[in-house]
């Protein structure tokens, strides 16, 4: 099937068939409100088909689309007509309503005629390993048994060697539909966009009054910080074991931005749902990454600016800092025991820390240039939280506070030091990341093999062509062709050392 994408023609007509339909009903008004809708509509849908390699899911995509822009339509006519006609309008809402639940019936169908097709190809699939495990057990028994020097024994074994031969390419042939036809319905990508629109807002088909007309509203969720930070934990919580269950089933990891709609996807399927809570954390994200760390991190490992592993090097700076405190305070305070130390460090670790505490961390975690930068940061910072003091105090009259004055709290610190460490792995992934984009030009985060031996050439130019290979064999063993960003960053880490030195 040849997929025709949405045009500019596409959204022409639909708002020249709402302009006709105004029109007839009075309510002008109502165009630009539409308008607006459209637009909304035709941006989830680009969304939506961005990376979809399937045509026909892609065609489904923007039927979907239009048909719930022309639902629009006839709900608009439907409070038309019950406004002038209450009989008429109620008849008008009723086929439309019949005629809505008959094509959902249809999807539902299809639905599952595709799931009933998934566990027949994965009962085909189940019996073609048993008879390849069962062929091969034979095999080894005819193998030990003959030895090789009976001529007839020798051929059936030849025989049976190309029939697992043949199983096994049929085999993989099953697994890769099968793959396919599981594909969540919930894109990697996205949510299909007809049922969450749809279902988003419910259509009242019994209101009868013009006024009441309104676009359905979409992403009304807000997060507060703290819901925003438990939902990224449980993502990552979710996507680390999910990776193991990838490659125990020899499938492609998939990259954080996938997982979080898979995340969202088992956790709540229903598809207005899903994305509503996307919108959200989306949303959270931009509000909240300049004022805390860990979401900044998380949006940026969304977009596959940084890589997935690094929040475990932003979990070692916290749990080194506070055993660096631990120490410094043992070390002062010789005679407390341990849990005297331990309760002194949790009120520190609420509370605010003396400059010698917080120096001889830094100190001791960073060399001699970085150490100064930060605790250069830190002085900046707490002067500028000395600004306040300093104009109250002298609009009262007081002694004016000094730098020295303010104290800094323990938060601060970590916030400083992993904002220190996010930006020096920012620059060093700087010149990787415009060679891996050049090659991933869908900007999905995903490379293939080809594309990832001419990323791996332009970062080494020293690799050979059998340094390659095994360097494919290892990061991608299975031949899915789907090597993600942060699998290249981890398995390319020392040549991006090298590169980033040779460019220094």
């Amino acid at each position: 099937m040849h997929f025709q994408p949405w045009q500019m023609e596409d959204t022409k007509n639909i708002e020249d068939l709402y302009a006709l339909v105004t029109d007839a009903t009075g309510n002008v008004f109502a165009q630009k409100e539409f308008n607006m809708y459209v637009a909304n509509v035709v941006q989830h849908l680009s969304v939506l088909t961005a990376s979809e390699t399937d045509s026909s899911i892609r065609e489904g995509e923007t039927l979907k689309a239009k048909r719930v822009l022309y639902e629009y339509c006839l709900d608009e006519l439907c409070r038309a007509v019950g406004g002038k006609d209450v009989v008429l309008g109620r008849a008008l809402a009723a086929v439309v309503k019949a005629e809505t639940s008959l094509l959902e019936r249809y999807d539902n169908l299809w639905r599952c005629i595709e799931n009933d097709m998934s566990g027949r190809i994965g009962a085909m699939k189940k019996d073609m390993q048993d008879a390849i495990h069962e062929i091969e057990s034979l095999m080894g028994q005819l193998s030990q048994a003959n030895d090789g020097s009976n001529d007839t024994s020798a051929m059936e074994l030849q025989r049976l060697r190309e029939e697992v031969g043949q199983l096994r390419t049929e085999n993989e042939r099953l697994h890769t539909k099968l793959r396919l036809v599981n594909a969540p319905e919930c894109s990697r990508e996205g949510v299909p966009l007809g049922v969450l629109i749809r279902d988003s807002v419910p259509m009242d088909r019994s209101r009868v009054s013009p006024s009441n007309s309104r676009a359905p509203q979409l992403g009304n969720k807000v997060l507060t910080l703290k819901q925003l930070k438990q939902i990224i934990e449980d993502v990552y919580a979710s996507k680390s074991k999910y990776d193991i269950k990838c490659s125990e089933s020899h499938l492609p990891r998939e990259t954080m931005e996938q997982h979080m709609y898979t995340y969202l996807n088992q956790r709540y399927g229903l598809k207005h749902i899903i994305l509503d809570w996307a919108t959200a954390i989306i949303q959270g994200i931009k509000k909240y990454s300049l004022e805390d760390n860990d979401v900044a991190v998380f949006g940026k490992i969304l977009r596959n600016e940084i890589d997935e592993e690094f929040r475990f090097v932003q979990r070692q700076v916290r749990e080194t800092v506070h055993e660096l405190l631990r120490v410094y305070l043992k070390g002062k305070r010789p005679s407390k025991s341990d849990a005297e130390i331990t309760k002194i460090v949790q009120k520190k670790a609420s509370g605010i820390l003396l400059e010698d505490e917080w120096v001889d961390i830094v100190k001791y975690m960073y060399n001699a240039e970085d150490a100064v930068s930060i605790m250069m940061r830190v002085r900046d910072h707490l002067r500028q939280q000395s600004q306040p003091r300093r104009r109250s105090s002298i609009q009262r009259g007081h002694q004016v506070a000094s730098v020295q004055d303010v104290q800094l709290s323990y938060a601060e610190l970590i916030r400083i030091l992993l904002d220190f460490q996010l930006e020096g792995h920012e620059r060093f992934l700087a010149r990787f990341n415009a060679i891996f984009c050049r090659y991933d030009t869908d900007r999905n985060g995903i490379i293939n093999d080809r594309e990832f031996a001419a990323v791996l050439k332009e970062v080494d130019a020293s690799k050979t062509d059998e340094g390659i290979d095994a360097m494919l064999e290892l990061i991608d063993p299975f031949g899915n062709q789907l090597i993600t960003y942060s699998e290249c960053v981890t398995f390319l880490s020392a040549e991006i050392v090298r590169m980033v030195k040779v460019t220094a």
